[in-house]
């Protein structure tokens, strides 16, 4: 059965244990060969091209059979859901096996007041 890599980009501010948590939530859903990169390699951003990693940004790299990929994103969904992590999740996939869960700070609008 082909395997496809899960990358789940995460920025862990203020989140201790998430890592931890993730892992194990990896690990229970067949991932295997997790990496994590803290600040590492680089990153596509929509209209923005290739550039480096933020600092505090954390890659988790792990290598799972291809029929698990959707059902390891919906548990890592559920993760950050259950943590309580502040954070807006959207998957993209791009090139055959390789799938990304990123996970992002939500931004909070300002009002302005006069």
């Amino acid at each position: 059965m082909p395997s496809a890599v899960i990358e789940t980009r995460v920025v862990f501010e203020g989140q201790p244990g998430l890592l931890e948590t993730l892992i194990s939530a990896m690990e229970r859903h067949g991932a295997t060969n997790i990496m994590t990169l803290f600040g590492q390699g680089h990153e596509l951003l929509p209209g923005k091209g290739d550039r480096p990693m933020r600092p505090g940004k954390t890659v988790l790299l792990g290598a799972v059979r291809e029929v698990n990929a959707d059902f390891l994103h919906k548990a890592l969904i559920d993760v950050f859901a259950n943590e309580g992590v502040p954070s807006a999740a959207w998957i993209t996939q791009y090139p055959a096996t390789v799938t990304t869960l990123a996970i992002r700070p939500r931004r909070t609008s300002r009002v302005r007041t006069s």
